[in-house]
Order: C-alpha cells, then structure tokens, then sequence
C-alpha cells in the first residue's frame, strides 16, 4: 500500500513517511477523531499476511498497550482497514538513539540519563511478564527533553 502525504487511512491522515522497519511502514498521521498527531505501523505484506506475521504483529500491539511507563511509547489503536493491519501509536517527536549516535558519542550525562531511562521502561516490561528481545538503538526515541521512549515490541515473549 503506498500513502502519501494528504492522503488517508481511515480515521487518519497522513502526514508524512517517519520509516520502515522489519515489520511495516511508519507514518506521521493526523488521527481525524482524537485530533491528534500519532505514528501508525502498517504492517507489511506483499499480498496477505501470514498469520505469523500478523500474530507477531498483534502481539506487539498487546505488549506495548499492557505497559503504562512514561518511557514507553502509548499504544492508542489496533485495527484493519481495507485489509491492512495497523497500529496506532504515540508520535514521539525527536530522534532514535541510533540517529544520535552516528554523531558520535553521548555525553556521560546523557548517556546515564538515557541509559537508566531505558532500564525502567524494561524493568516494567519485565514486571508484566513481557520481554523486549529487540532493544537497539533504532528502538529508543530520545524527545528535545532528552526522554527517553522504548519502542519496537514486535519481537516480544509474555
């Protein structure tokens, strides 16, 4: 499915690409009923998913929408529309860590900020029976704030 900006997915209206990832699309889209601004996943599939995929797929929406942890990205909705699954989540507005690390090292400051930031949304994971098995760098979003926000619980065990 391609989108473009202005065009738009059921309730949503696309903004923007944000990216790919191993599973599906991201896009910045107005959400038309909440009047909000949220990231939504398209899961990608050639033709149809299998049920793997989209068993992995609901699976990530479960983990992340069970946790509630001011560094952990909000899950607002999980549906079909027109045969494409998604997963509407909060836009969390900044850059992922891998981005900031191509500039070189973080400041011990940040990093230990950042860090134990990380560790507590994990730690929460952990407390609900969910683990991650995919944190990397392309997985944490750091705000203007330097918050720190997991994301990516597409390969997760609960």
């Amino acid at each position: 499915m391609s989108l473009t900006p202005g065009s738009t997915f059921g309730r949503y209206q696309i903004v923007s690409m944000l990216g790919s990832g191993g599973m599906g699309d991201v896009f910045l889209a107005h959400d038309t009923r909440l009047n909000r601004q949220v990231a939504l996943k398209l899961l990608r599939t050639e033709d149809s998913p299998n049920s793997d995929q989209l068993e992995r797929f609901v699976q990530e929406a479960r983990a992340a929408s069970a946790l509630t942890h001011p560094n952990v990205a909000v899950v607002h909705d999980i549906g079909e529309c027109d045969g494409h699954h998604f997963i509407a989540m909060e836009h969390v507005a900044g850059r992922s860590l891998a981005d900031h690390l191509r500039g070189g090292p973080l400041p011990t400051r940040d990093l230990l900020s950042i860090g134990s930031q990380i560790a507590e949304a994990l730690q929460a994971a952990h407390a609900a029976g969910i683990i991650h098995r995919d944190v990397k760098p392309a997985n944490v979003m750091i705000t203007a704030a330097a918050e720190g926000k997991v994301l990516g619980f597409g390969l997760v065990e609960g």
